[in-house]
C-alpha cells in the first residue's frame, strides 16, 4: 500500500435559505491535507460559493439537494527535509462544481463533479446538526 494519504475538512454558512422556494445560497471554506511524506507538506485551501434547491423524498426525514457552484483555491507545498531540493509552490485557481447531497436523518451523502483543468469525482460522508 501507499505511505499516504490525504484528509481534510469544510465548514459552511447559509446565507440564503428560503423554505417557501426550497432554495439556499450559501459560503464555504475548506483544506484537504496530505499525511505520509515527511519530505514535504501539501495542503489546498479552498473558498466556494454555491447554491441548491431541496426536494422532499419522505416527509421531513429523506430528501436530495441538488447544487452548483464556483470556487476558487491555493495549493501549497513546502519541502520539510534536506532529503530532496524541491522550491516552494503556491497555485491558485478556479472551478465550477455540480453535485447532490441525500439527506437521510442527520447523515449525509454527496457525490460532486469538479470542472476544473483536471476534472474530478468526489465522494463525501458527513453528520449535520
Amino acid at each position: 500500500g501507499a505511505n499516504y494519504g490525504f484528509w481534510g475538512g469544510q465548514v459552511q454558512y447559509s446565507f440564503v435559505n428560503d423554505s417557501e422556494k426550497n432554495w439556499a445560497a450559501s459560503a464555504r471554506l475548506s483544506f484537504v491535507s496530505l499525511y505520509g511524506p515527511y519530505d514535504f507538506d501539501f495542503t489546498v485551501y479552498g473558498v466556494e460559493l454555491l447554491a441548491s434547491q431541496n426536494y422532499a423524498v419522505y416527509s421531513d426525514w429523506v430528501s436530495v439537494s441538488p447544487y452548483a457552484g464556483v470556487s476558487t483555491y491555493l495549493s501549497r507545498s513546502h519541502e520539510t527535509t534536506d532529503v530532496v531540493n524541491l522550491r516552494d509552490e503556491n497555485t491558485p485557481g478556479v472551478r465550477g462544481m455540480v453535485g447532490a447531497v441525500a439527506y437521510i436523518s442527520t447523515a449525509r451523502l454527496a457525490v460532486e463533479y469538479n470542472i476544473a483543468a483536471v476534472n474530478s469525482v468526489s465522494f463525501k460522508v458527513g453528520i449535520g446538526f
